[in-house]
């Protein structure tokens, strides 16, 4: 049984929710640190270019990723100076127990490996696509966004299998195993940790080469007491 006070916490932090707050960031990391070791925040960054990246222009496609990049790169240090200031605020000894990272710090051959796995289950497994689909579907019914080039769709499911690729690619071989977030587990993620496609070949063991141990957490913000 893993212990929480002797393993690495992530909190993953997408660029594109709103749910980031600066109050639901101070406590995060006040409510991680409490239990664990170090905590650290990744920010899904690259994700982005999936929905940043494509315009309709009239009746086709046009692909602007110099200024999906630029787009990215400003919410990124927007939200790294939000939790910047957030750690500067804790004392010294605490500090030194919190760290932001990014997508190209995990991005490495384990990660690709994952990844295009992935893929392969994704084309030769029907239940895993569906589920893929249905990620992507929960996703665009609370979107306020009502516009988007219908190639979204098929990009939105890139964008849960690398998520999910990137999620247990650091939780199960990077030894940060608590993973952190504001919102509920992807439906991808939790079937998979569920073993509903174990018999087709797709696990977390076949995957990493290791029995799972990630431990998902839906952090939510307690509501303030009435006076």
């Amino acid at each position: 049984m893993l212990v929480a006070a002797e393993h690495s916490a992530i909190i993953g932090v997408s660029l594109d929710s709103r749910s980031f707050t600066r109050a639901w960031v101070r406590f995060a990391i006040s409510h991680t640190l409490s239990r664990h070791k170090d905590v650290e925040l990744l920010l899904g960054d690259r994700l982005l270019l999936y929905n940043k990246a494509v315009h309709e222009a009239g009746s086709q496609n046009v692909v602007d990723l110099q200024a999906a990049a630029e787009r990215i790169a400003k919410r990124k240090a927007d939200l790294a100076s939000l939790i910047e200031s957030e750690i500067n605020r804790l004392p010294a000894e605490h500090r030194r127990r919190v760290r932001i990272s990014s997508w190209v710090d995990y991005s490495d051959v384990a990660f690709q490996d994952i990844l295009r796995n992935l893929h392969i289950c994704y084309i030769a497994l029907a239940a895993f696509s569906e589920c893929v689909k249905r990620d992507v579907d929960v996703h665009f019914a609370s979107s306020v966004e009502v516009s988007r080039p219908r190639e979204h769709t098929f990009l939105s499911r890139l964008y849960v299998l690398e998520e999910t690729a990137m999620i247990i690619r650091i939780t199960e071989l990077a030894e940060k195993p608590f993973f952190y977030y504001p919102g509920d587990d992807i439906i991808t993620l939790r079937s998979i940790y569920n073993d509903e496609f174990a018999g087709c070949g797709l696990s977390v063991p076949s995957l990493t080469g290791r029995p799972k141990s990630r431990v998902f957490t839906s952090l939510q913000m307690q509501p303030a007491s009435e006076p």
